[in-house]
């Protein structure tokens, strides 16, 4: 059967939403956490509950890519839905030079999806950039207490 890309994404005002560049929004760290709280209890955790995830939420504090949100950093909205999965089926891209995806994580979908609040926190806090390599090392270490 022939196989083709299909590109799923939310349709947003492009005058309201934006690529969520932490560093940009005009708003404090712990503002940003009390909305992406609320993206992930919205958006993130009804797909766990699911057993689905989106493995391409790569933490940045100058972008942080596949959420997308109003200039201040508020309403996020998960975008690049064609990466959903559902979490048994997850496998990292083999083309991750920059190691910025969650590896062979233990547990379940909610265990992945403490473990990327576990990476945005720590890329934010530390105004990490997205190219600098990901926490996966560390969020491995993290996920005995949360696993």
């Amino acid at each position: 059967s022939p196989q083709g890309l299909v590109t799923i994404m939310n349709e947003l005002p492009a005058d309201q939403y934006f690529d969520l560049r932490p560093s940009e929004t005009g708003t404090s760290i712990s503002g940003l956490w009390g909305h992406f709280t609320t993206f992930v209890q919205n958006q993130l955790l009804p797909l766990a509950h699911a057993d689905v995830i989106h493995p391409d939420i790569r933490a940045g504090f100058d972008y942080t890519a596949n959420i997308m949100a109003k200039q201040d950093g508020s309403d996020m909205v998960l975008v690049d839905l064609e990466s959903l999965v559902e979490f048994p089926d997850h496998k990292p891209p083999d083309s991750d030079v920059h190691n910025r995806y969650l590896v062979d994580v233990q547990g379940n979908a909610f265990t992945f999806v403490c473990l990327q609040c576990y990476v945005v926190a720590v890329y934010w806090s530390q105004g990490r950039s997205q190219l600098e390599d990901n926490l996966s090392k560390q969020a491995e270490s993290v996920e005995s207490v949360v696993g």
